[in-house]
């Protein structure tokens, strides 16, 4: 049984899931962030299945690889292994394409936890080369007063190049408040795209989103670089206009795009990098999450 890893610095603690405690096939092991809590009384984090913790599914801060550019899958056959960076070696199963939903099994990297002190944490995943591809993968997460910084690292130690991208997919619950009329989502960048609303009953003015009504379905829509190929907001805030408490993400990377999901009982606001490294190189991104009351 591993215990949660607790940060703690300024005006924040944060609840990070030992990576041997995360399953499934999907998220990303390291640097797992199930609950943000501001001043000892503010919380963010919520769980894809309300109030149940799954090792298997999505919790507060957690992040995934190639949920849209798999690395290997296509070549695999039937039987074999293909590379998930962030979680480990996924076994192929049928001749459909690869899903990411599916519970694959699953070899997993071994992960190096090593606590710099009360405030930093270093997650080092080594590689484990499979059909030419093989990164060394470090992710540090560090608090900053009311702030928790992200820096990703990942060394292309494999004979192909890597190509692929990341998101956070940030479930978020503001204090236990239910989505709806009472939240407003607001993008930041100079550029900003027009957002899709493909499901529910969200509402897009410029940069700002609102809810017009609970969600009793899920919510989905996405904001893509327009024909020209322009930027994209480079970060988000969530506010909880009631209370005034809110939660930004600003981005250290050229966002390529830019999804929100979630339900009731949470807000995901996904902001995707591009992860791009040939032999030899190492590609470096990184995210601050600032929580404020």
């Amino acid at each position: 049984m591993h215990e949660d890893i607790v940060l703690r610095g300024g005006r924040l603690a944060v609840a990070i899931k030992h990576p041997a405690a995360v399953g499934g096939a999907r998220f990303d092991r390291t640097g797992f962030v199930t609950e943000a809590t501001l001043d000892g009384r503010h919380t963010f984090g919520a769980y894809e299945i309300p109030h149940v913790w799954d090792p298997s599914k999505g919790a507060g801060l957690c992040g995934e690889f190639g949920n849209q550019r798999m690395l290997g899958y296509d070549e695999a056959k039937p039987g074999e292994w293909f590379p998930k960076l962030g979680v480990g070696l996924l076994r192929r199963e049928s001749d459909e394409g690869y899903r990411f939903m599916k519970a694959y099994e699953v070899r997993p990297y071994r992960v190096d936890v090593i606590r710099e002190d009360e405030s930093r944490v270093l997650f080092d995943a080594h590689p484990e080369p499979c059909l030419g591809f093989a990164a060394r993968y470090r992710k540090r997460l560090a608090i900053e007063g009311n702030a928790l910084r992200a820096d990703y690292e990942l060394t292309n130690v494999g004979e192909r190049i890597i190509a692929t991208n990341e998101y956070a997919h940030n479930f978020i619950c503001i204090d236990g408040h239910t989505v709806g009329p009472d939240y407003s989502l607001v993008f930041r960048g100079e550029c900003q795209p027009a957002f899709a609303v493909h499901v529910g009953d969200i509402r897009a003015e410029g940069g700002r989103l609102a809810w017009g009504s609970v969600p009793d379905r899920d919510f989905y829509g996405r904001m893509a670089p327009g024909g020209d190929g322009g930027a994209l907001p480079d970060g988000w805030t969530l506010e909880h206009r009631p209370s005034g408490v809110r939660v930004s993400e600003a981005c250290g990377f050229r966002t390529e795009l830019i999804a929100v999901w979630g339900m009731a009982h949470n807000v995901s606001p996904e902001m995707f990098a591009p992860v791009q490294a040939a032999p030899g190189e190492t590609a470096t991104w990184s995210r601050t999450y600032t929580f404020e009351a």
